[in-house]
């Protein structure tokens, strides 16, 4: 148990401040990291969703080509040609691309289920999600994950937009391609989705023939 000083006090609330700013943060790169990913559309407009369908074009094209890039120009070392004969040439080789490709597949669900945790967390009552601990080195701690996270999420934006792709692997650029050109299908399907409404909205309807005729005769 620690005593409680005026400096500790202030540091705790310091580490508070820090904290519910790195929340907010957070907060906004979670929502950028949503629509990326084209969760969350619903509440978009049809220019909105033209946006970032056209972002998400982009950012497929440079990692598509990163992705040619890296599978023409991948540098094979010496330890890497003695572990090719050694293990067995095309067949070692093509087991591990398979289990590298299966690894970033893993890691991509669980960017998923960080995502829909994450978003059911933020969407739920404040009163649920405070910070109790007084401990300011638990406070700090907490910090320490939330700038974590945060770089985690800002690297993740930027990806899908096709930058700081610089030491990804043939397996990464490949499950990002795929994740890209998902959410890009899916606010494909939303544009059209809000465009329809859009065209219900302005579209008149036609007058009935007896609406027709009593027009004609009364004006």
């Amino acid at each position: 148990m620690y005593r409680t000083t005026r400096g500790a006090e202030q540091r705790r609330l310091q580490c508070l401040q820090d904290i519910q700013n790195l929340q907010e943060e957070i907060k906004l790169l979670q929502i950028s990291n949503e629509k990326l990913n084209a969760v969350g559309l619903d509440d978009m407009s049809f220019t909105e969703l033209a946006s970032l369908g056209s972002m998400l074009d982009e950012g497929f094209r440079i990692v598509d080509e990163q992705l040619d890039n890296v599978g023409a120009h991948e540098e094979i070392t010496t330890k890497q040609i003695f572990e090719y004969d050694l293990m067995g040439g095309p067949d070692w080789t093509q087991r591990i691309e398979k289990e590298d490709l299966a690894y970033q597949s893993l890691l991509a669900g669980r960017r998923v289920a960080l995502r829909n945790k994450a978003r059911e967390f933020r969407l739920s009552p404040p009163e649920t999600q405070p910070w109790r601990s007084d401990d300011p080195e638990r406070l700090k701690m907490d910090i320490d994950s939330l700038e974590m996270e945060k770089e985690r999420l800002r690297l993740f934006n930027q990806r899908m937009l096709g930058k700081e792709l610089d030491g990804m692997s043939y397996a990464e650029l490949f499950v990002f391609s795929f994740e890209i050109s998902g959410a890009s299908r899916k606010v494909v399907s939303m544009k059209k989705i809000k465009r329809d409404e859009e065209m219900r909205k302005t579209k008149r309807p036609r007058p009935s023939v007896n609406e027709v005729y009593i027009r004609s005769v009364f004006f």
